[in-house]
């Protein structure tokens, strides 16, 4: 699958500048094809996010607090969630912009935010600093461990988002060698994505396209303590009551037996 590749070719704190128009990536993305962003983050703030977030593991207990407006940050251990109707393993931490807290970071996140957004045909700072129309943006970091972390095969709504920014963090081959992020092509053929992604590297696609995380380094023993594995951001728009747990038809569907 040819894949095109967009070049970053400017960052200044959450702006940038890219080698297309935000109308060509956004025709591109909703015809159906993905795209690679390449250095939308630099390996430097890829580099801080993830010490950044290990920060917090050693310094705040783990939680999973109802979503509404004001709640802090919290970060939380999923390991095949029974309630969970896409099955994973992985650690998750999720800012959100009205904390202080998410200072140091917020400028990573606002930054894929602001062309999500502009992609998706919504305002720039839409559903930034609170929820809107029952939508919120979420900045999130997630660590796939070596020993099995993954990420079941689904669908994402595309309820107000139009686009998927998948931003890879961790170094393949360094951090983790085996599994990584897939991507079903229009012969519904696996694509592995990590094996052509550095860090800061993002993966843009639709929505309701197929994907997942196949198994990282699942001959290892899992150990939450290390801090390697495969490390990811995005800062997906979703509905509250979906994150609540709450069945309100936008949540994703797991994709099984598609082979």
């Amino acid at each position: 699958m040819s894949i095109l590749e967009v070049k970053t070719l400017s960052r200044e704190n959450e702006n940038v500048t890219l080698d297309y128009s935000l109308d060509h990536i956004r025709n591109h993305i909703s015809s159906g094809k993905p795209l690679i962003i390449r250095g939308l983050l630099s390996e430097k703030e890829s580099e801080h996010l993830i010490k950044y977030s290990c920060e917090i593991n050693k310094n705040k207990s783990l939680s999973c607090p109802k979503v509404e407006n004001g709640i802090p940050n919290y970060h939380r251990i999923d390991e095949n969630v029974k309630k969970s109707k896409v099955k994973s393993i992985l650690h998750l931490y999720t800012f959100f912009y009205w904390n202080k807290e998410s200072n140091p970071v917020s400028t990573y996140f606002k930054r894929l935010f602001k062309i999500r957004n502009i992609i998706s045909n919504l305002p720039e700072d839409y559903a930034l600093n609170n929820i809107q129309e029952g939508l919120i943006s979420i900045p999130t970091v997630q660590q796939y461990p070596r020993g099995g972390g993954y990420m079941q095969e689904h669908l994402d709504p595309d309820t107000g988002q139009k686009a998927i920014f998948s931003t890879l963090l961790s170094k393949p081959g360094r951090d983790f060698s085996k599994g990584g992020l897939f991507y079903r092509d229009e012969k519904n053929e696996k694509i592995y994505m990590d094996t052509i992604l550095g860090p800061g590297d993002s993966f843009v696609f639709y929505p309701s396209a197929s994907h997942g995380v196949d198994p990282i380094d699942d001959e290892m023993p899992l150990d939450w303590n290390k801090t390697d594995g495969r490390w990811m951001c995005f800062s997906a728009l979703v509905t509250a009551s979906s994150l609540n747990g709450e069945n309100d038809g936008t949540s994703g569907k797991a994709v099984i037996n598609i082979d």
